[in-house]
């Protein structure tokens, strides 16, 4: 019988109850979920704090999965909502509600899996589908953070020809 060892030192994650966990391919990360709905990445190599705390979900995690180039990871929660994140920021990137009206009172995915190319999310669902999602890279999800910045930057400017509130003023003949 062979002798197993443990690697490396504990982690004391002070979790309620590790719902789901899940180790990147490159093996230099863990992702833990907990009943609560958060979300830890763990540096494996500094194994002190996480590097990363995501109060994700307001239920429990049920499910996790990293992108092969160890970049993104997605996690699903029991209220049925799967979301993408950075792993490097922890910033969330993209996130779906897979909600089916006729089956709110149980958990809708089943399972999550990256495509080798990390350009699509597949989940297995409760009810015998299979979706295949389109996942941003952390670059696409900047761009349309700049874009919606942008817009509300526009939104909040002065208008140059009004009072400052969008309106044409009382002395312009085109009101």
């Amino acid at each position: 019988m062979a002798t197993q060892k443990l690697v490396g030192a504990a982690i004391d994650t002070k979790a309620a109850n590790i719902a789901d966990l899940s180790l990147t391919p490159d093996s230099k990360f863990l992702i833990t979920g907990d009943r609560t709905g958060a979300v830890k990445v763990w540096d494996l190599e500094k194994r002190a704090a996480p590097l990363h705390t995501i109060a994700a979900f307001k239920r429990p995690i049920v499910y996790f999965a990293a992108s092969a180039d160890s970049k993104r990871f997605a996690a699903a929660s029991m209220d049925s909502l799967v979301q993408v994140f950075d792993l490097e920021s922890g910033k969330k990137l993209r996130e779906w509600d897979m909600k089916v009206p006729y089956q709110l009172h149980q958990q809708f995915v089943r399972s999550l899996g990256f495509s080798p190319d990390g350009k699509q999310l597949a989940t297995g669902n409760g009810d015998s589908t299979l979706y295949l999602l389109d996942v941003p890279d952390k670059a696409d999800a900047d761009d349309k953070d700049k874009d919606k910045e942008k817009k509300q930057d526009k939104e909040k400017a002065p208008d140059k020809k009004g009072d400052g509130d969008g309106k044409k003023s009382e002395g312009d003949p085109a009101r």
